[in-house]
């Protein structure tokens, strides 16, 4: 039980579908200001951690270097290159995999790819240029894992489409490219706080859709000279919408009637909070941290179990 209360944590995916802001005369506009060579060198960290009743009982924490470069630009927007450096923990995280040898040409090809995709002239992400490429490592990754998981063939091929769907490839393995272009393209009204409606992807869903959301708002000028902007995100789901992702959930995988019954008494709770920092003149992202919270609480036994994922990019 508490294994299953896990796993459904660490493979429930956090999508944001947000509304532009109205503008007014008191804005902020990220746009992206390239040209074509122009090189950004990012840190990241990302780390990973379970508590269970407050006690931490597993914490997973990497560091690795990001290469951003303007390959391409022209009137229609700019063809960007990503480049991962020093990226340890795939090695440490597929080190089982490779224990297959018929995996090799896979790993190379997977630690070796560089993403590449185009955004608009004011920095609007429009889609991954090498997405082939992409789709096929991806699907191997799905099969490798999805072949761990007791379910029927049919929805097993449900979750498999629902995880290779273009939406979950941009969140889930391009999530540095949608972090860094998360708000380009906008004019936002600075200093007031907006609460508004948004959605979170359900993947288990046989016929696909979102659950709702709310989502608060804040973009306010870091320094007096106005240089610097900082952008405030926070989107929650509570346990009536979450009811709905674990429903859906517990129909893929063929759990047993005491497990069914089980996981109805187990009350969920999501919150995702994203805060990113521009250079307002040309729309570099200087700092971004990204955290994803997810709580459920397990009333029969008396445990509150909580995974947390969080994302921070630096330029160096």
């Amino acid at each position: 039980m508490k294994k299953t209360i896990t796993f459904l944590l660490s493979i429930i995916c956090f999508s944001l579908l947000s509304n532009a802001q109205e503008a007014s005369k008191n804005v902020i506009s990220i746009t992206t200001d390239f040209v074509k060579g122009d090189t950004l060198k990012y840190t990241i960290e990302e780390g990973k951690k379970k508590y269970k009743n407050d006690n931490m009982i597993d914490s997973i924490v990497s560091e690795k270097k990001m290469n951003l470069i303007v390959i391409d630009s022209t009137e229609k927007g700019y063809l960007i290159q990503i480049d991962m450096i020093d990226n340890k923990k795939t090695d440490d995280l597929i080190e089982d995999f490779t224990k297959d040898e018929s995996n090799a040409s896979f790993l190379y090809s997977f630690k070796n790819l560089k993403f590449q995709y185009r955004i608009s002239p004011v920095g609007v992400f429009q889609g991954f240029e090498n997405i082939d490429a992409i789709n096929k490592i991806m699907e191997k990754s799905v099969d490798y894992y999805l072949a761990k998981v007791k379910a029927d063939s049919k929805k097993i091929e449900k979750l498999k489409k629902s995880f290779l769907s273009p939406k979950n490839l941009e969140s889930n393995l391009g999530k540095y490219v949608t972090l860094l272009h998360a708000f380009h393209g906008y004019e936002y009204e600075a200093d007031t706080i907006k609460v508004f409606d948004s959605q979170i992807t359900n993947l288990f869903s046989s016929k696909g859709g979102t659950i709702p959301a709310k989502t608060e708002f804040l973009i306010e000028y870091t320094d007096s000279t106005e240089v610097f902007a900082n952008i405030q995100q926070v989107t929650t789901a509570d346990a009536a919408a979450m009811k709905l992702i674990l429903a859906d959930a517990v129909n893929v995988f063929d759990y047993d009637k005491k497990m069914k019954k089980a996981m109805k008494n187990i009350e969920t709770t999501m919150l995702q909070r994203l805060n990113c920092e521009y250079h307002i003149s040309s729309g570099i992202p200087t700092y971004i941290f990204s955290k994803k919270e997810t709580e459920a609480t397990d009333k029969d036994n008396n445990e509150i179990n909580i995974n947390l994922e969080y994302i921070e990019i630096k330029l160096d």
